[in-house]
């Protein structure tokens, strides 16, 4: 079910209302009174003109009291994540204000966001968020919410019995996040309604085009995975290959620099050493002395005597 095309199959279907209504229920803590009747909307939420922005929805609902309710599946986490589900609240939310008609304190708007995996906002299982006052903590409006359901750490978690809503809910994290047909079923037992799901997931898995179209979006995203692989490893290759010509170019630069600098050094040496030796051989003429010879340019004695 964390196949985002499964997961609307199974969950975003008139037939299956009955389904989607439990975990709603689940999540956010609403009676079946309020929930019931839901009605599935468009998932693409239309733009006004043609340079503006539109987007595709997982599941769309609207219960009777006017809430709209965005629910997502999102296999990885990333941090533009709740930059998107924030544009679409904020987009359903406006789509909804009509001319001439005043604000309702009714009007509400929830995201309903599933993690797979790397939720890094807080350690907790089912989090909350809403527009608040810094210092008093105090929720200013509830018109936009957004929920955060950690699926990794339900996996952790043991079965629930399913005696309260938060542990029904724990046991439809559980689900949507098991990876396996027998862990899926063992879960199940727990309630009516995911056995229920349970059979649903088995006749997609029966029918040859609804296994087709699923196989087709795998591939499609190993492809899309692929690819960025591919980019990754060619963009590490080209790093590679100019960090190494870089580099052997600043060595050549180094080794010339070194090389002048080494020769410079050695020839004024050799050149001191030379004009030394002049000097011996004209105090030598002059018949000056060795000791002093050897103090006026400082060669060794051995040196002088071999002159």
């Amino acid at each position: 079910l964390k196949n985002d095309w499964a997961f609307k199959r199974l969950l975003g279907v008139e037939e299956n209302k009955p389904i989607l209504q439990d975990f709603i229920e689940c999540v956010l803590d609403l009676s079946l009174e309020k929930i019931a009747g839901l009605e599935l909307l468009d998932k693409e939420l239309k733009k006004e003109q043609k340079e503006n922005w539109a987007g595709i929805l997982d599941i769309q609902v609207r219960l009777k009291d006017g809430t709209l309710i965005d629910v997502e599946i999102q296999g990885i986490w990333s941090d533009l994540f709740v930059e998107r589900s924030f544009a679409y609240l904020n987009k359903m939310y406006a789509s909804e204000l009509k001319a001439g008609k005043p604000f309702s304190p009714s009007r509400r708007c929830i995201a309903i966001n599933l993690i797979g995996k790397g939720y890094d906002i807080n350690n907790d299982l089912h989090s909350i968020a809403s527009f608040m006052d810094h210092k008093t903590h105090k929720v200013i409006t509830n018109a936009i919410e957004m929920h955060f359901l950690n699926l990794e750490k339900a996996g952790d978690l043991p079965i629930q019995k399913g005696n309260t809503k938060e542990e029904c809910l724990i046991n439809w994290m559980k689900f949507i996040n098991a990876n396996k047909k027998g862990e899926r079923s063992m879960i199940a037992t727990t309630s009516p309604v995911l056995e229920l799901l349970n059979e649903k997931i088995e006749e997609i898995i029966r029918s040859p085009e609804e296994q087709r179209l699923f196989e087709s979006r795998m591939k499609m995203r190993s492809d899309i995975l692929g690819g960025l692989e591919a980019k990754f490893n060619e963009g590490m290759r080209q790093g590679i290959e100019k960090g190494i010509e870089k580099g052997i170019e600043k060595g050549i630069e180094k080794g010339i620099e070194k090389g002048i600098e080494k020769g410079r050094a050695e020839g004024i040496e050799k050149g001191a050493y030379v004009k030394a030796i002049e000097t011996a051989r004209n105090c030598l003429d002059l018949k000056i002395p060795l000791e002093t010879i050897v103090q006026i340019t400082g060669l060794k004695k051995e040196e002088i005597e071999r002159l």
